[in-house]
């Protein structure tokens, strides 16, 4: 970086023709090297002046106040000081990239975001190769994006879920979440580390994009095979989108690589769980308990209540998580669980009970909201439909929505309506097939004229997705979300 500065510096100065602020200039430059920083920024300081009176919106200019800000922050931990010669070398030069990412960082570090994000955006515009600064920029947006969640939570306690400001500030949340992701995307073409992949992994994983997430845990693998959280969260994305024995074999080659680690267990208890071989759950999750670090341990005993939950062990699930309660309190999942284990029981009030408590330090849970509209549907039909349909006019992009009217629909006998709501899921991205085939509540819906129609519509979806996922990506791209290559 001072290299290609003093270069700069010399060529902006040349074309001035001015031999004085050259030796200005070469001063500066040696009493860096011997590592004098007063000497150096004093040198900086009379090039500066020797503007006075001239064209101030000179590349040469800008760069000698950035020099001073360089050393004030990397040399002498002065931010402060930084800061306020950043700013004047944006005076003179507006669109000069070094000095934008700077602020970028100084403002990340004090956690005031806005400010940083408003650099940043400014950096990635001005040199929209370098990853650097659009790193910075899409971990901005989403501890900010993250951040909203809890500020929404506390907005929700005081103004109504249809308020201006509260619509207004939901949306400026997921404008800054969607963009990190797709600033994370565009890193990857840039620099397509397995860190990149993963992160961006991550993102989809947040927003329950399943099928994106696959693609990008499969990158990040293939260039780094060996990394356990990569590996845990595309089984996570396997199970999610019902590729179990995709899910099952990662599981078994985990175990063989990292036998004394807890996730490729928990992984294979929960496609068992899934498969309905509950014994064989219950094996595995009692296996993970002996490999899991304290929080792994929680996770696994909320797995374990859901199985006994399947067997119909309502007791004994209660008691699993009452224990749980009992030493971590403050876990909204226990709610959840119980609203799954009530419902199985058909004891609506009591389910929607549980729910409102979770949803209490969770308003922004989509899933958690579909559901409660599901138990409202149970006790009252209409009630339930017109939340859920509101629901789905305030999301609609999210084929959950539809899936739960489907399933209202089919559970109340409504073949017809529930297949309409079906092909609106399938609109929406709903591609797990095998799941209709699977729930007893759409075997009349099976019999419906239109649901071979249906099913070729998501074979479709299904191809023309793997497609596209097949299609390299020849350049950067800067505007759209990259295409990931399936594959492993």
């Amino acid at each position: 970086m001072t290299k290609w500065i003093f270069v700069c510096l010399i060529g902006a100065l040349l074309l001035t023709g001015c031999d004085n602020r050259i030796k200005i200039l070469k001063r500066a430059k040696k009493y860096y090297q011997k590592d004098d920083f007063v000497a150096a920024i004093e040198q900086y300081e009379r090039l500066i002046d020797s503007y006075e009176g001239g064209d101030t919106k000179t590349l040469g200019l800008a760069e000698a106040h950035y020099f001073i800000g360089e050393i004030y922050l990397e040399k002498q931990n002065k931010p402060d000081l930084a800061e306020k010669k950043f700013l004047q070398a944006l005076k003179h030069y507006p669109d000069y990239y070094d000095a934008l990412f700077k602020l970028g960082t100084i403002y990340d570090e004090r956690k005031q975001y806005a400010e940083a994000e408003e650099y940043l955006d400014q950096a990635v515009k001005v040199f929209p190769q370098q990853a650097e600064a659009r790193s910075l920029l899409a971990q901005v947006l989403w501890t900010r994006g993250t951040q909203m969640r809890d500020e929404l939570r506390e907005l929700l306690k005081e103004s109504d879920s249809d308020s201006e400001e509260v619509q207004a500030f939901q949306k400026a949340m997921v404008e800054k979440i969607q963009r990190a992701i797709q600033h994370r995307g565009v890193l990857v073409n840039l620099e397509p580390t397995p860190e990149n992949f993963f992160k961006l992994a991550e993102a989809y994983k947040e927003v329950e994009s399943w099928n994106d997430a696959i693609n990008a845990y499969r990158e990040a693998l293939r260039r780094q095979p060996s990394d356990l959280d990569a590996r845990f969260g595309l089984m996570e994305a396997l199970i999610r989108t019902q590729m179990l024995d995709g899910a099952l074999k990662m599981a078994e080659r985990t175990i063989e690589d990292f036998p004394a680690e807890s996730e490729p267990y928990i992984i294979r208890g929960r496609v068992y769980a899934l498969l309905g071989e509950n014994d064989k759950a219950i094996e595995e999750l009692d296996a993970a308990l002996k490999w899991a670090d304290a929080a792994e341990a929680i996770d696994i005993k909320y797995d374990l209540a859901r199985v006994r939950t399947a067997m119909e062990h309502y007791d004994t699930a209660v008691a699993i998580i009452e224990q749980i309660d009992k030493d971590q309190p403050n876990e909204d999942r226990s709610r959840l669980l119980l609203a799954e284990i009530y419902s199985k029981q058909e004891r609506w009030g009591q389910a929607l009970e549980e729910l409102n408590k979770y949803l209490e330090n969770n308003p922004t849970d989509l899933g958690a909201e579909t559901q409660k509209g599901y138990f409202m549907a149970m006790k009252d039909m209409e009630q339930g439909i017109g939340f859920l349909k509101e629901l789905g006019e305030k999301n609609p992009n999210a084929f959950s929505v539809p899936m739960a009217l489907a399933q209202v629909y089919a559970r109340k006998q409504q073949a017809g309506q529930a297949l309409e709501s079906l092909n609106q899921a399938v609109e929406k991205g709903f591609v797990n097939y095998t799941l209709l085939y699977g729930d007893e509540t759409f075997e009349q819906v099976l019999q419906e004229k239109g649901f071979i129609q249906l099913i070729r519509k998501i074979q479709e979806n299904i191809r023309q997705s793997t497609i596209r996922s097949l299609i390299p990506e020849e350049k950067p791209v800067v505007e759209e979300e990259p295409v990931l290559p399936e594959e492993m």
